[in-house]
């Protein structure tokens, strides 16, 4: 159960809040300053019990926070913790019979908003990713069909999308991959519906998948996961972060992490660990495809999805958040590494 509470302050300073799950990925602010708040509010996980996995949140003009996730669910919150289900989104059949719509990903171009999503099945020889478009993030959607697939990228496994532009000179990107290399592909930056030149593998290693990025006073911080997702208890799915500064790099991994994790900034909370409103059965395995949002405080917010347990395992995926911490050299990790179960401070939201 959450738990709300308000209290009054001065706001002292105004603060420009975007979120790195939206297309510029870019953030005005690196304070962290909730004491300047009007209004604190405290939450606690999960937010969302049912199956939402391969989250992705963006925040539209319009008052409300929204999220995608695989196989199409849609909810929206006006806090980024009290979340309620609004649509369902259609599959779309243009690609191997059988796919499903995973990692659904959200950009606005002009006055239209670009739905990026992957269309996969377990093991799929050729899955690809397409897009929807739509006058409002909370639809209709019509689908535009197919961006790319792998065949015609080049990129084995071309799934788990995510769109930016870049702040520095305003091309819009995509990213993706999935165990093969992560590649940018370079979009029409008016429409985002079309690709320009050839597809740049900006992380070699085949051991990530479903990027994100973040960019933060110059730098380009790219969250991504790694391990196994899909199996329960026995997910090893985890955060790992690389920056650059520049968004085609070089990028090189972040050095703060949990070194017995290959450097995580969040893993596994292993059944055991004390903390309040958890007993020694309770557990969160495969936390990961993680998305960065940012509050009106400044601070920014990662949500992920994982299995819970208490008792038993949970057998679908369900969404978390946790706040992002910073070192003082810039980098960003989740207290302790692990997922948060205590009451806590809620995003900033005025």
């Amino acid at each position: 159960m959450k738990k709300l509470f308000k209290s009054a302050a001065i706001l002292g300073l105004a603060f420009a809040s975007l979120s790195a799950c939206q297309p510029n990925g870019s953030a005005e602010s690196s304070s962290s300053s909730s004491s300047s708040s009007a209004v604190t509010e405290t939450y606690s996980n999960p937010l969302i019990a049912h199956d939402f996995a391969d989250p992705y949140v963006y925040r539209a003009d319009d008052g409300y926070f929204y999220a995608y996730a695989t196989e199409g669910a849609v909810a929206r919150s006006e806090d980024m913790v009290e979340w309620e289900d609004i649509d369902k989104l259609d599959t779309p059949t243009w690609g191997t019979p059988g796919a499903k719509l995973w990692a659904p990903c959200l950009a606005k171009f002009g006055d239209t908003y670009n739905l990026y999503y992957a269309l996969s099945t377990w093991g799929d020889p050729n899955p690809g990713i397409g897009v929807m478009v739509a006058d409002s993030p909370a639809g209709p959607f019509t689908d535009m069909g197919e961006l790319f697939d792998s065949n015609s990228s080049g990129v084995r496994n071309s799934i788990d999308p995510d769109v930016f532009v870049d702040p520095a000179t305003g091309k819009a990107y995509i990213i993706w991959g999935s165990f093969n290399g992560i590649y940018a592909w370079e979009l029409n930056a008016e429409t985002g519906l079309g690709t320009i030149g050839e597809p740049v593998c900006i992380i070699s290693s085949t051991a990530y998948e479903a990027p994100n990025m973040l960019v933060k006073d110059g730098i380009y911080y790219l969250f991504m996961s790694a391990g196994s997702c899909c199996e329960g208890e026995n997910s090893t799915y985890n955060v790992q972060v690389y920056t650059a500064t520049s968004a085609l790099g070089p990028y090189t991994k972040s050095p703060v992490g949990d070194p017995s994790w290959s450097g995580s900034i969040l893993h596994q909370l292993p059944p055991g660990t004390v903390t309040s409103g958890s007993g020694p059965v309770t557990a969160i395995y495969g936390p990961g495809h993680s998305c960065v949002v940012q509050d009106d405080a400044g601070d920014y917010w990662l949500y992920y999805h994982g299995f819970l347990r208490r008792g038993v395992v949970q057998s679908t995926r369900i969404l978390f958040m946790d706040k992002l911490l910073w070192t003082e050299d810039g980098y960003p990790y989740i207290e302790g590494y692990v997922p948060n179960l205590d009451e806590q401070a809620a995003p900033v939201i005025d």
